[in-house]
């Protein structure tokens, strides 16, 4: 009986991360989609642009993007929203770095 519940458990627990992943995976693609929501935030051939046009990494604060590409969005909304959660739960801030947040 100890051995159905254990294994009750852990199914349950798989459950529970299974599904807590399908939401943080929504909202991050959700998050990422507002990015580029606007025809003028929206690049191609590069994963970001500044507002003079020249190719940038989604994350850069100087200068910071003013458009994405669909994959480019989806890497600034993690910078955004997903890695400073990430790091608080663990005790940590983000590090800023030249370019990055």
């Amino acid at each position: 009986m100890t051995e159905t519940l254990t294994r009750s458990a852990r199914v349950e627990s798989a459950i529970m991360e299974r599904r807590t992943a399908i939401r943080d995976a929504r909202q991050l693609l959700v998050s990422g989609l507002e990015l580029i929501s606007a025809p003028e935030r929206w690049t191609q051939l590069t994963y970001a642009r500044d507002g003079e046009g020249r190719k940038i990494t989604p994350g850069s604060r100087q200068p910071p993007p003013a458009a994405w590409c669909l994959l480019g969005c989806i890497w600034e909304a993690e910078y955004r929203f997903v890695l400073p959660v990430y790091l608080a739960q663990r005790g940590r801030v983000p590090v800023r770095t030249s370019g990055h947040r």
